[in-house]
C-alpha cells in the first residue's frame, strides 16, 4: 500500500509538471513582467511576496482597458485568468525578495497582524499580484498589484506594461484603492 501510495504521488507530480511550450512562454513573459513591476515601484528596503497570484475583478473591464489605453484583448485574456501559482524560481533580481505562502499570511495576520509581519520581515512590503493577461503578441500586460506596508500603509494599481525591445516597462496606471 506505501508503496502504491508513493507511485500515486510521484505520478502526480509528473502530470503537475508537464507545460505545454505556449503555458511555459506565459509563465516565463509573467515572471518578467513582476520583475518589471518590483523593479519599478519598490527601489528599496524588504519585499515579501504572495506566491500565489489571484485574480481582481475589474469592474467595467472594457472601460478599464479604455482609461488604460488597451487592446481589448488584453483586457479579455486577463478575465480569463485564474488563481495561480507565481513560478518565481526565474525572478532573479539584484535585491533580496522573501516569497510566502497565502496561508503562512493568513496565519501571520491572525494575531498582532502587522506587529508579527514586522517582527519576521523588518519594515518589508508585501506584495500580492494577479495573474497577467496578455494581448495575441505577448508585447502588452495587465496586472493588478496590492503593495502593503502597515495598516494604513496600503495601495492598489491596475497596471499596463508594454514590452519594447524584449523589455517590459510600465506604461500607465490606475489606481485601485488607497489606504
Amino acid at each position: 500500500m506505501r508503496n502504491f501510495a508513493w507511485m500515486v504521488l510521484l505520478a502526480a507530480r509528473a502530470l503537475a509538471d508537464t507545460a505545454t511550450p505556449d503555458e511555459t512562454k506565459r509563465a516565463d513573459e509573467a515572471r518578467r513582467v513582476y520583475a518589471a513591476v518590483i523593479l519599478t515601484e519598490l527601489r528599496e528596503g524588504g519585499v515579501v511576496i504572495v506566491d500565489v497570484a489571484k485574480p481582481v475583478v475589474a469592474r467595467g473591464p472594457a472601460e478599464l482597458g479604455k482609461r488604460l489605453g488597451m487592446d481589448k484583448s488584453t483586457v479579455a485574456d486577463y478575465a480569463r485568468q485564474k488563481e495561480q501559482p507565481i513560478a518565481h524560481k526565474g525572478i532573479l533580481l539584484l535585491r533580496p525578495l522573501n516569497w510566502i505562502n497565502p496561508q503562512a499570511v493568513d496565519e501571520i495576520f491572525k494575531g498582532e497582524r502587522w506587529k508579527e509581519f514586522a517582527r519576521r520581515f523588518g519594515e518589508s512590503t508585501l506584495v500580492t499580484f494577479s495573474p497577467v493577461g496578455f494581448n495575441a503578441a505577448r508585447d502588452e500586460a495587465l496586472v493588478a498589484v496590492d503593495f502593503s506596508g502597515g495598516e494604513l500603509s496600503g495601495y492598489g494599481e491596475w497596471i499596463r506594461l508594454v514590452k519594447r525591445g524584449g523589455i517590459w516597462r510600465i506604461e500607465k496606471r490606475e489606481e485601485r484603492w488607497i489606504a
